[in-house]
């Protein structure tokens, strides 16, 4: 049987919170919006198989009040850092930008080391961080470096760990594309900047 297709732009609205437009491809089936707290996955059913699209988002971010997210460094893996600002800001241009002496700083970012399985981190508080962890970022090529790098500024975005394959896919890989997924979370999350 083949599928016929038909792309369309569908905007969708959860308790009154916009998550923006999404491209798609549509296969005259239902499309189902499931919302859980802050977490939100949209669910696209075909009558053969199903298709995920997975809007995740954490509620807060590192984010000022202007729409920018500011990041001074004491880092190694700073030309990581900037290729994944790059990648973000490619879709949103401007938000994320390296730290000057006319900003004020959202986010620290610096590194560590510690045997355990975390090659980054991102912390909120009193003072917003994000960490890289050298014992496994020195192993790494650049490609997955940037890839840990440019997850961890998503969570600094406010974006929660998505689908496998995705920037924010809860384990390292060598992905440094925006999915669908990521830039649908992106939207969901910039909406509450």
């Amino acid at each position: 049987m083949a599928q016929m297709s038909k792309e369309r732009m569908i905007k969708y609205e959860v308790r009154g919170i916009k998550l923006g437009k999404f491209k798609k491809l549509l296969f005259g089936t239902a499309v189902t919006l499931l919302a859980t707290s802050s977490i939100f996955t949209i669910s696209k059913i075909q009558d053969t198989d199903a298709a995920i699209i997975s809007v995740k988002i954490i509620g807060y971010s590192m984010v000022d009040s202007g729409k920018h997210l500011d990041w001074g460094h004491d880092t190694a893996y700073v030309s990581s850092v900037r290729a994944g600002a790059k990648t973000w800001n490619a879709y949103k241009s401007g938000v994320i930008r390296e730290d000057t002496a006319t900003t004020i700083q959202d986010v620290w970012i610096y590194d560590y080391y510690q045997r355990n399985n975390y090659p980054g981190t991102t912390t909120y508080g009193s003072s917003n961080t994000i960490a890289f962890n050298s014992y496994h970022m020195d192993g790494y090529n650049s490609t997955k470096k940037q890839h840990v790098a440019t997850h961890e500024l998503g969570h600094a975005l406010g974006l929660d760990e998505n689908l496998t394959g995705d920037i924010m896919d809860p384990v390292a890989n060598t992905n440094v594309s925006l999915t669908f997924n990521d830039k649908a979370s992106y939207d969901a999350a910039y909406q509450k900047y």
